[in-house]
C-alpha cells in the first residue's frame, strides 16, 4: 500500500507525543489510561493484562515508543475476483472448498435481493448498492482482465480499514539490550471475504535472541456484509514461523465458524522479548508489518536481516500496511 504524507505525519506525531509524555491521570482504570495513550478499546481488550501494565508504566517513565500505521482494503475488488475465478482456481490459490462455497453463496444471496431492499438491509446508499452489484456482474462475466490494486471507493460496503500499532518498551541495562515488543491490530469494520490467513511479521537488527513469543487473534461475530462486528467469541492462538536472530511470522485465519456462527478476526495482540547478553553499542531497528491476504496467485512472505539492515517483503497477494519502525541500540 502506498504511504501518504498525512499518515506519515500521524506516525511521527504519535511517536513524539508518547515519548514526550509523562503524567497519567489518577482515578482512571487501566483501560481508560490506555485509551488516553491513543489505543483503541478493542486493542486494549486483546492485550494481556501484564502487557497493559507494562505499556502504561513505560509511558509514565518516558520509556515507550509507539508507532501506528494503517491499511485499507478494497472489498469490491475482492468480490469481483471471487466471482471471476472458478472453484478450481481458488483452490489452487490456497482456499478451502468450504470457504469458497460459503463466500460465493453469500454473494449470490445478496445479489438476488432487489436493490431498494438491499439498501435497507445493508444500511447503505443506492450508489454503494449499485457498486456491489456491478462488481458481481463484472466478475461473473469472466472477461479477461487485469485487476487494479488500491481502493476505488471508501465506505463501509466498499472498503475496510485496519489500525496496526507497535509498542516497544526499552528494558535494556547498561551492559545488555532487552526490548519488550507488543503488536496490536484492530479492524474498524469487517472485511468482506475470509478465505485465507492474514499475517503479522516482525524483524529486527543485530541478530538479537527472542523469547516468550505469543500471538492471539480475537474473533467477533460476522453478521452481514457492511454491518459492524457482533459479539466477541474470544481469542485464539496464532501459528508462527521463526527465523532465529532475524524475525518471526504470525498467521491466523481471516474467518472461523464458532458455535455454528460466522466470525472474523476483529483485533489481536502479539508480544515477545528481544535480548542479548552483551551490548555492542550499535544502532539498529525493529520493524513490523500487517499483511491481509487477497485473492491472487503466489502468496509469499520474506524477512532479510544483516547487521543493522532489516526488511520485510510481502508478495502482491497481500494488501499491506506501512511498516512500523523503532530505533534500538544493541
Amino acid at each position: 500500500m502506498k504511504r501518504s504524507i498525512g499518515i506519515l505525519m500521524m506516525i511521527f506525531a504519535s511517536t513524539f507525543l508518547l515519548r514526550g509524555g509523562k503524567a497519567y491521570a489518577s482515578g482512571l482504570s487501566l483501560s481508560e489510561e490506555l485509551l488516553r495513550c491513543g489505543y483503541h478499546i478493542k486493542e486494549i481488550e486483546a492485550m494481556k493484562e501484564a502487557d497493559k501494565k507494562e505499556i502504561l508504566d513505560a509511558y509514565k517513565n518516558n520509556e515507550l515508543q509507539k508507532n501506528t500505521v494503517y491499511l485499507e482494503v478494497d472489498n469490491l475488488s475482492e468480490i469481483e475476483k471471487l466471482c471471476y475465478y472458478s472453484e478450481e482456481e481458488l483452490l489452487n490459490m490456497g482456499c478451502s472448498l468450504n470457504q469458497i462455497r460459503r463466500a460465493k453463496n453469500e454473494i449470490d444471496s445478496l445479489y438476488s435481493i432487489p436493490e431498494e431492499e438491499l439498501c435497507k438491509k445493508l444500511k447503505t446508499s443506492r450508489t454503494q448498492t449499485k457498486l456491489f452489484k456491478k462488481a458481481v456482474e463484472s466478475g461473473k462475466s469472466r472477461k479477461k482482465k487485469v485487476f487494479k490494486e488500491g481502493v476505488s471507493s471508501s465506505s463501509t460496503i466498499s472498503s475496510s480499514k485496519l489500525k496496526f500499532t507497535m509498542s516497544v518498551v526499552d528494558r535494556s541495562s547498561v551492559t545488555a539490550p532487552e526490548y519488550k515488543v507488543i503488536l496490536t491490530y484492530v479492524w474498524s469494520e469487517p472485511y468482506f471475504l475470509g478465505l485465507f490467513e492474514d499475517a503479522v511479521v516482525a524483524a529486527w537488527s543485530g541478530g538479537l535472541n527472542t523469547k516468550s513469543q505469543m500471538g492471539l487473534a480475537r474473533y467477533s461475530e460476522y453478521i452481514d456484509y457492511g454491518v459492524p462486528f457482533g459479539n466477541s467469541f474470544g481469542s485464539f492462538l496464532m501459528s508462527k514461523v521463526e527465523d532465529p536472530g532475524k524475525g518471526v511470522e504470525f498467521y491466523f485465519d481471516q474467518h472461523k465458524t464458532i458455535q455454528h456462527r460466522s466470525a472474523k478476526t476483529e483485533s489481536g495482540s502479539i508480544d515477545f522479548v528481544l535480548f542479548q547478553t552483551k551490548k555492542s553499542g550499535l544502532s539498529g531497528k525493529i520493524i513490523a508489518q500487517y499483511g491481509h491476504r487477497t485473492i491472487a496467485w503466489g502468496a509469499s512472505v520474506g524477512i532479510s536481516a544483516q547487521g543493522p539492515t532489516v526488511d520485510i517483503s510481502f508478495s502482491s497477494a497481500y494488501d499491506t500496511s506501512s511498516q512500523c519502525n523503532t530505533n534500538i541500540i544493541y
